[in-house]
């Protein structure tokens, strides 16, 4: 340009393209619409890890390519040649882009079509006539199909992401992971080991489903421990949670001291405890005391005997097992029955209160006591209770079938249904295991004969089960034989 106008310099020249390129702002416009295309930008993963390089890239490459504008403008060749470096970079990267994100193929093509026609408009620069002043008018109408394809860009993503919400699921597989900020709005799960080296704080209530290992100190809050003082001359203290338990805590204390007095607690509940002691003393008691809280406990059922039908038994032989279980706070059906013997010998028949234990032939070779163990749990508390019976050999096993009468002297226990109006009354049976069976009242209907019920009437029916006020009475007048006028006693 110096060349073909005299009038101009070559610093003249440089100094008004300085000054236009100034005035027309393109590195913060630049910086603006890549600044605004990354924080909207709302991809999936697979998109954010090819697109946010490439917009962090280019952001970079504008901010280099600025500075060598201002600096060796002189050099235009160098210039162009680091921007058609970018360029080509670009292009392979939205290449990729379209074969990683089909439903993106469109906008890629479009973006590609407008990458080559800017390269073609640069390398046509260094080829043409063009001032500097139409090329970076070129460069600003690029930019600004660039901003509207980026909006594009926004408009079709958001149209995919439409319908998402925070609750979709994000696996994380990368071995390391490295964040600054992690917010999880619902649920995580943790596969392996989570340690956290910083403090870590729970607002709300935690669970854990194993063990918990300490290793440092445990600080509890007031209402789990503390100190409580009798004062002289009173006999009681009372200590009131400062938040309600759930359920009613277990309550330790110790007196300070060489105070040897007698002490106790009372009125234990959710909300406090009651410290005591028998007598009055001079001066001020210091106790300490632990609270803990255990839920779901309840009373623990209570095994009132464990009864079988005999004491030694050969093969073949049922035995009957009986654990009668009481539970003020669980009904039969919701306890559990665990049954085992030791050694292990026979079969077992049920898993309820009530079993049926038979020996196999030749487990034994001599005769061997087994200890039969029942566990009894109502899903908080587990009690057990055992018996021993004893397991004979063939040969005593023979003489009892010939002679199934005890040889001792205690009586014979027959376990089974007494009473005699169940369904499946047994006459043998010396104890009662609570099997009867009764008819269903609602299955079975009543059979009704109507008649009169009254035996001292003339037409008592003694089928009847229903009386229909047809009983019918002796005339006392006809009942008296004498001729005297009168009723006789025997007719009254």
């Amino acid at each position: 340009i110096s060349r073909r106008n005299k009038s101009l310099t070559v610093e003249q020249i440089e100094s008004q393209i300085t000054d236009r390129i100034a005035e027309m702002e393109i590195e913060d416009e630049v910086n603006l619409l890549i600044a605004a295309a990354v924080n909207n930008l709302n991809l999936d993963q697979q998109i954010s890890d090819l697109i946010n390089p490439g917009l962090l890239l280019l952001d970079t490459k504008i901010n280099l390519e600025s500075d060598a504008w201002r600096s060796q403008l002189a050099n235009a060749n160098s210039v162009m040649s680091q921007l058609q470096d970018t360029l080509n970079d670009l292009l392979l990267r939205a290449a990729t882009l379209e074969n990683t994100a089909g439903t993106f193929e469109e906008f890629a093509s479009s973006t590609q079509a407008t990458l080559l026609g800017y390269a073609s408009s640069i390398n046509d620069l260094a080829d043409t006539d063009l001032t500097i002043q139409e090329t970076l008018q070129n460069t600003s109408s690029t930019l600004s199909y660039l901003q509207a394809e980026i909006e594009d860009i926004y408009s079709l993503l958001a149209d995919q992401n439409q319908g998402a919400t925070s609750s979709e699921e994000l696996a994380v597989s990368q071995t390391d992971l490295s964040v600054d900020t992690l917010i999880v709005q619902q649920s995580a799960t943790f596969y392996g080991t989570l340690y956290v080296v910083g403090e870590a704080g729970f607002e709300h209530k935690v669970v854990f489903n194993d063990d918990i290992e300490v290793k440092g100190k445990i600080y509890a809050s007031s209402d789990q421990a503390g100190s409580a003082v009798i004062t002289a001359n009173a006999t009681s203290t009372k200590v009131i949670f400062q938040k309600e338990y759930e359920v009613a805590p277990k309550v330790t204390i110790t007196i300070r001291g060489d105070n040897l007095i007698l002490y106790g607690i009372k009125d234990v509940t959710t909300k406090g405890f009651t410290i005591h002691i028998p007598e009055a003393q001079a001066a001020n008691i210091t106790f300490d005391w632990i609270a803990l809280a255990v839920k779901g406990e309840g009373t623990p059922p209570v095994i009132d005997s464990l009864t079988a039908s005999l004491s030694s038994v050969g093969f073949g032989v049922p035995v009957e097992l009986w654990a009668q279980v009481s539970d003020p706070d669980t009904t039969s059906n919701d306890l559990t029955f665990t049954w085992s013997f030791e050694p292990s010998l026979g079969s077992l028949s049920g898993d309820s209160g009530l079993v049926y234990w038979t020996i196999g032939q030749d487990e034994v070779n001599e005769n061997t006591p087994v200890t039969v163990t029942v566990e009894v749990s109502d899903g908080s508390n587990t009690v057990s209770q055992d018996t021993v019976i004893t397991v004979l050999a063939a040969t005593d096993e023979e003489a009892i079938v010939d002679n199934p009468s005890p040889s001792s002297t205690e009586p014979l226990v027959v376990l089974g249904c007494t009473d005699q109006s169940a369904n499946n009354y047994n006459e043998t049976a010396t104890q009662d295991d609570g099997s009867c069976t009764y008819p269903d009242s609602a299955s079975t209907p009543a059979i009704v004969i109507l008649g009169c019920t009254d035996q001292g009437a003339d037409n008592y029916e003694p089928l009847a089960t229903q009386d229909d006020g047809s009983c019918a009475y002796p005339d006392p007048l006809a009942q008296d034989s004498g001729d005297d006028g009168e009723i006789g006693s025997a007719t009254l």
